[in-house]
């Protein structure tokens, strides 16, 4: 008798941890457009600190992550690059992009949309106003295509991932019985 209970403990174990593997892959393609949205606000909220209010550059990040409503890697990642410019001899490209590989790599983007907000390091803050508006506008506009096309494969890859990992539970259960 106890070694029929083991074997359901054992496959409901089974079950579940395949589940959960396939919850955690379908995480990344449903929390992708919402990161890629709260990354467009965060932009925008930048290139109008930096058009028309004149912030200087570590008050319009912190000011550019507080637009983000609910706080997570995004916010994060402003306001990280904010409190690391106020560091004595800090670059803002270097910490741009260590910032990126940081903060953003933890985050469900991809290496093409990490490669769009890694561009920005060579314009934000070392050209002129209306260059960084326009790399800022330029980027935004490839970001909201992306986050089009990461809504449309949210839509079909997170319930396939999580169906695949119950399945792929299922059949491990019934090969080891």
């Amino acid at each position: 008798m106890s070694v029929i209970w083991m074997q359901w403990i054992g496959s409901g174990s089974v079950v579940a941890g395949t589940a959960s593997l396939g919850s955690r892959l379908a995480a990344r393609y449903r929390d992708r457009p919402r990161e890629l949205r709260e990354l467009t606000t965060v932009l925008r909220a930048l290139a109008a600190e930096i058009t028309y209010a004149r912030t200087p550059l570590v008050q319009a990040l912190t000011r550019a992550g507080s637009s983000v409503p609910r706080p997570g890697v995004i916010r994060q990642f402003a306001q990280g690059a904010a409190s690391d410019l106020k560091l004595p001899g800090a670059v803002l490209e270097v910490v741009w992009r260590t910032r990126v590989t940081q903060e953003l790599a933890e985050s469900s983007l991809t290496n093409e949309d990490l490669e769009i907000v890694n561009g920005l390091a060579r314009t934000i803050g070392q050209t002129g106003v209306e260059e960084q508006t326009g790399a800022l506008m330029a980027a935004i506009a490839l970001l909201l295509d992306r986050e089009r096309e990461a809504t449309a494969e949210r839509s079909q890859y997170a319930r396939l991932y999580v169906t695949l990992g119950v399945l792929a539970g299922v059949l491990i259960v019934v090969l080891l019985w």
